[in-house]
């Protein structure tokens, strides 16, 4: 050997480097494309990012809430992770309290934490990652955002609210 490469003559063709098959440029170029798209999409909060499977209640609930989005509104193109953590960490004057208050108040600010309710019973975590008996029962979801949502809004939640809510917890990693 006079100190070439052997393999110089396949790594110009594009076939060989150090015995492995190089990907044409299409595919690195698809490849890169599509794992820039899904980035794209995650940091948007258009993907969830939850590791795991959603829970079946949740699939049910969004389903439920994505038929009756697109009924009130033919625009619709599916609920945002970041309005839900927007929705969840904002905090509004409730008049009856007279005090600003929001979700987080006692759930904390970190879904994957324990929070402390007003009659200072601990809460669980909300987030399916910290806390896998989270979210998996519907009726028991639809009494909370009822009961929640009039405490803290002083209404009841849209629908657009409660999706956008949901799929911010299933973006919430360990």
């Amino acid at each position: 050997m006079n100190g070439t490469n052997m393999n110089d003559g396949n790594l110009k063709n594009g076939n060989l480097k150090n015995g492995r098959k190089i990907p044409g440029r299409g595919v690195l170029a698809w490849t890169a494309m599509l794992v820039g798209l899904f980035v794209v999409s995650l940091t948007a909060g258009l993907v969830p990012a939850f590791a795991g499977e959603a829970p079946a209640a949740v699939k049910e609930m969004l389903k439920k809430l994505e038929t009756q989005m697109a009924n009130e509104n033919p625009g619709f193109k599916g609920f945002n992770a970041v309005q839900g953590q927007e929705f969840f960490k904002t905090r509004r004057m409730n008049k009856k309290e007279n005090e600003m208050i929001s979700c987080a108040s006692c759930h904390t600010e970190d879904p994957r934490k324990s929070g402390m309710s007003k009659a200072n019973k601990p809460i669980k975590p909300l987030a399916p990652a910290a806390n896998p008996e989270a979210l998996t029962d519907r009726r028991n979801m639809e009494k909370w955002f009822y009961r929640n949502c009039t405490q803290v809004l002083e209404r009841e939640c849209t629908a657009q609210e409660k999706g956008d809510f949901l799929a911010f917890l299933l973006s919430v990693g360990v």
